[in-house]
């Protein structure tokens, strides 16, 4: 364990496994910190230097002090800090970056799983149904359905012309069913079948189908 104040001991054996344990829990606060100089541990106080010194990075860092004291506990068996952070206005925080980063570290997702968890539960279900929809149907047709030959221009074309039917068919079931089964395809599966093709033309887009 970590001897209180002991600066030689916490650069030599606990500083790296610090940096590490910090890109884990928080990868953009681990990407600043990475470039982060310690200058002291006393005091029950670590004092660590910015290097680049840009007000973003700062910023960064005095939002994540609540992780730097967990992250500091965790490796050093439960030893509590404070930390300074050293450089010219490194005082204050500027909220404006607060999404961006939050989004980064996925902050946002967690969130929103929180908030609404049977809407993020279903997506992930529904995500997942149509990943094995998908296997099923390559494993039976093929790319070459899609492929075109090759022609990415006339792929993309099939497909939106694949979906403009399966959108006038859900127009149909609506006007006509109420969303009840028609032609033997529910109004749940014309929606699925639109939501698999869109996956598809993006794969196609990016030049990876059939690879």
């Amino acid at each position: 364990m970590l001897r209180r104040n002991d600066h030689a001991s916490f650069n030599n054996n606990y500083w790296r496994r610090f940096l590490e344990k910090v890109a884990e829990e928080t990868p953009s606060l681990g990407a600043i910190m990475e470039n982060a100089q310690l200058i002291d541990y006393g005091d029950d106080t670590v004092t660590i230097e910015i290097n680049g010194g840009s007000q973003l990075s700062r910023d960064l860092v005095l939002k994540g002090i609540r992780v730097l004291r967990n992250c500091f506990a965790d490796v050093t068996g439960g030893r509590q800090a404070t930390f300074r952070i050293q450089g010219k206005n490194a005082n204050g925080h500027n909220p404006k970056f607060d999404s961006i980063v939050e989004l980064f570290d996925g902050n946002i997702t967690k969130k929103v799983e929180r908030k609404f968890p049977e809407t993020m539960k279903s997506f992930k279900e529904i995500n997942s149904g149509q990943y094995e929809l998908f296997a099923k149907k390559q494993h039976d047709y093929g790319p070459g359905n899609i492929s075109m030959g090759g022609n990415k221009e006339l792929s993309l074309l099939a497909l939106a012309v694949r979906m403009n039917d399966k959108v006038q068919r859900l127009l149909n079931i609506l006007h006509t069913n109420n969303g009840e089964i028609a032609v033997d395809e529910s109004l749940k599966d014309t929606f699925q079948d639109l939501s698999v093709y869109g996956v598809i033309a993006q794969i196609v887009m990016d030049d990876k189908w059939g690879k």
